[in-house]
C-alpha cells in the first residue's frame, strides 16, 4: 500500500511514486536504489517498515523508522509516542545496542539530562 502523501511527491524519473513502484512490478525491491530497507542519514540508521508491520505507524511518510526508536519500541513490546525520545548514552547515533539506548517520556526531560551532563552533574 501506498502512503497518500507519497503519491504527491515526484522522483527523478518524474513519476508519481505510485506509478514508479508500479513499473518495477509493485515492489519497492525491484527499485534500483533498493538498499534492503537501510538508509543513513545525519549519523543515523532508518529501517523500511511495511505497511502491515506491528510498528509502521512510527514510520515516516517514506515508510522509514529512525532503528533506535524501533529497537526500543520492541524492547518495550509497544509504540512509541511522537514525544518520547530515545537517547544515546555514548552520544554515537548509528550505535542502537539497547545497552546504550535510553528513552525520555519528552524532549524537555531529554534536555534537562544534557544540561546535567554537561555541568558533570550525571
Amino acid at each position: 500500500m501506498v502512503r497518500s502523501r507519497e503519491l504527491l511527491r515526484a522522483n527523478h524519473t518524474g513519476l508519481c511514486l505510485k506509478c514508479y513502484i508500479q513499473t518495477h512490478n509493485g515492489k519497492l525491491e525491484n527499485s534500483p536504489n533498493w538498499n534492503g530497507g537501510i538508509k543513513r542519514a545525519r549519523g543515523r540508521v532508518y529501517i523500511y517498515l511495511a505497511d502491515n508491520h506491528p510498528f509502521s505507524s512510527m514510520a515516516n511518510h517514506d515508510g522509514y523508522v529512525m532503528r533506535s526508536r524501533l529497537v526500543m519500541a520492541e524492547h518495550l513490546g509497544r509504540v512509541l509516542t511522537e514525544i518520547e525520545i530515545v537517547h544515546h548514552e555514548d552520544e554515537n547515533k548509528a550505535n542502537d545496542d539497547l545497552a546504550n539506548l535510553t528513552l525520555f517520556p519528552t524532549q524537555s526531560a531529554h534536555a534537562i539530562h544534557h544540561g546535567l551532563l554537561r555541568r558533570n552533574l550525571l
